[in-house]
């Protein structure tokens, strides 16, 4: 069971209040630059279920991007920001794979009964995150 999720950079570790908490790491990512001074226990590849955690490989401005969905709750660290209609990708990598993954997160995120997304700075209901997030990926705007 998972009790606790902290993020450290820009991804998640996960694990019990009161236990070692565990850093998962994509494997593009875990040579990253930004990522190099961070411990990582568990290096992963693809996507993967632990418990209630589900972990998606979307790629983005960084080449191991993960999102995470926690019972109903996206996580989505800084894909895009801020909320609301003014609402953008991030701007870090500009070769299309970031509107690509975030197809792939409206895919994932379809149907799935979600009711909040927790990005790096912020906590908002998911369904008008969701209507402003696929107006950014779709028209840049």
């Amino acid at each position: 069971m998972i009790n606790a999720i902290a993020w450290s950079g820009d991804h998640p570790s996960i694990g019990s209040f009161g236990a070692q908490i565990e850093m998962h790491l994509h494997e593009l990512d875990a040579s990253h630059l930004l990522a190099r001074n961070h411990p990582v226990d568990i290096v992963f590849q693809g996507d993967f279920k632990r418990g209630s955690l589900e972990a998606y490989h979307i790629a983005g401005h960084t080449p191991g991007f993960t999102v995470y969905i926690h019972n109903e709750l996206l996580l989505i660290c800084d894909y895009a920001f801020p909320r609301g209609p003014e609402i953008r990708l991030n701007p870090a990598k500009g070769d299309g794979t970031i509107r690509e993954g975030g197809q792939g997160v409206l895919e994932i995120t379809d149907i799935r009964g979600l009711k909040k997304v927790c990005s790096y700075n912020y906590i908002t209901n998911f369904e008008s995150w969701r209507k402003d997030f696929s107006r950014a990926v779709y028209t840049g705007s």
